[in-house]
């Protein structure tokens, strides 16, 4: 096991929207992840992207993630991971079935990081969370023309949803406890609010589960679920403008993006097992 870093430059270090797409894709470009033929390193086949707001709710959840792996490389899958499980954001069906980062990834392949690469280099720029960006590309939103329905029909069945990962989850209430008993498939869960709740939140005082559920069928957040965001401002919160940002895009505009400079395997590691 090694602990690395993806050596951001100043920009995509301090922009929210930038940061999080740069560093995933500073990963993928990475030879300590996918080889390097000089320095006789294959690479890994899969990755578990795995954000700190994602956590294991149940034993077992290494030898679950190894089950995915193998069963995706039987498969031919590049990417397997989980859709919103709440009802916020619910506009399109961008929103709707775009599969979460927090998820694995088939790095070994190189068409799939070829598709990866076309997804952040044709995707409009406004699109910027990098998962809502490989849902654009594979269903190429907006593209009409045969030829962009032909590249929908031959990776479509590589991207599958799995029952082992769970984002954000707006059923949590009463308690991870019984909410796992009620997914007995599910291993991990993205979303602050589980650590809330084992840390002692009370928010699942406010509703029943029953009236939670209730809620969700109806497009409204549930008050216990409004109570768990509202208890973590900060994990929503966009980052703030200090005043300063016109003149620090000014002074980023010729830096090259770290992300898409190839990092030699001899990059800094630190071994940490």
């Amino acid at each position: 096991m090694f602990l690395t870093h993806p050596k951001l430059n100043e920009r995509e270090s301090n922009d929210y929207n930038i940061g999080p797409p740069a560093y995933f894709h500073n990963t993928l470009n990475s030879s300590w992840l996918i080889g390097d033929a000089k320095a006789g390193f294959d690479g890994y086949s899969h990755m578990f992207w795995m954000e700190p707001d994602t956590l294991p709710v149940k034993t077992g959840w290494l030898e679950a993630l190894t089950r995915e792996t193998q069963q995706m490389e039987a498969q031919g899958v590049w990417m397997r991971g989980s859709i919103q499980q709440h009802n916020m954001k619910m506009y399109g069906d961008l929103d709707r079935y775009h599969l979460n980062g927090n998820a694995i990834y088939a790095v070994g392949s190189k068409p799939f990081r070829t598709f990866l690469r076309h997804a952040r280099r044709y995707v409009p720029t406004d699109v910027t969370a990098f998962d809502y960006a490989i849902q654009v590309w594979r269903a190429q939103y907006g593209k009409q023309d045969q030829g962009h329905a032909y590249i929908t029909q031959v990776v479509q069945h590589k991207f599958q949803e799995t029952a082992t990962l769970s984002n954000h989850p707006s059923d949590l209430c009463p308690g991870v406890a019984d909410w796992s008993h009620r997914n007995p498939l599910a291993r991990i869960v993205h979303g602050n609010q589980v650590l809330q709740l084992l840390q002692g939140s009370k928010c699942c005082e406010t509703s029943s589960f029953e009236e939670s559920m209730l809620q969700r069928a109806q497009t409204e957040l549930a008050p216990a679920y409004e109570c768990l965001k509202n208890e973590m401002k900060a994990a929503w919160a966009v980052h703030t403008d200090d005043g300063n940002y016109e003149r620090k895009t000014e002074n980023w505009k010729d830096e090259k993006p770290a992300s898409e400079t190839e990092l030699p395997i001899n990059a800094p590691l630190l071994p940490l097992l």
